[in-house]
């Protein structure tokens, strides 16, 4: 499924309206982790719902540093309750980005809908190759 595109399969989630906030019980990458691998896939677990015909509708982007949204596709497993996303293309170097899992629940007759926000951070691992090593600059005295 592209990025961005509501659903994610995630119906079959099942939570209703008053379970939102905390709808979202695990990620890979962990919350504030550092020396993440740029290739990477960034995964959320959510909670086991009551009901499956609340209209969960998620949506996820991935902040780059730069404040743009990282491009790649978002999958999920039903039996594991589980939306992964694969970049199209290798994260930045030794850069912090931000996961932002946005949930819109459609309440039941003519409700207006309830959205939540789950947001985390992890920092990619800094390449060597990236920048000259300063043992490599320097002159012997």
């Amino acid at each position: 499924m592209p990025f961005g595109a509501t659903g994610c399969g995630a119906e079959a989630a099942g939570l209703v309206e008053g379970s939102l906030s905390s709808s979202v019980i695990s990620t890979d990458p962990q919350d504030y982790a550092t020396d993440v691998s740029f290739d990477t896939s960034v995964a959320f677990t959510f909670a086991e719902g009551t009901d499956p015909s609340a209209g969960l509708h998620p949506e996820f982007e991935l902040v780059a540093p730069d404040g743009g949204v990282v491009n790649g596709d978002l999958s999920f497993e039903v039996a594991s309750r589980t939306c992964t996303f694969f970049s199209n293309a290798p994260l930045f170097s030794g850069s912090m980005y931000v996961g932002r899992v946005v949930t819109t629940a459609v309440g039941g007759s003519a409700e207006a809908p309830i959205t939540a926000e789950y947001a985390w951070i992890f920092t990619t691992r800094s390449d060597p190759r990236a920048s000259p090593l300063v043992a490599d600059t320097l002159t012997p005295s």
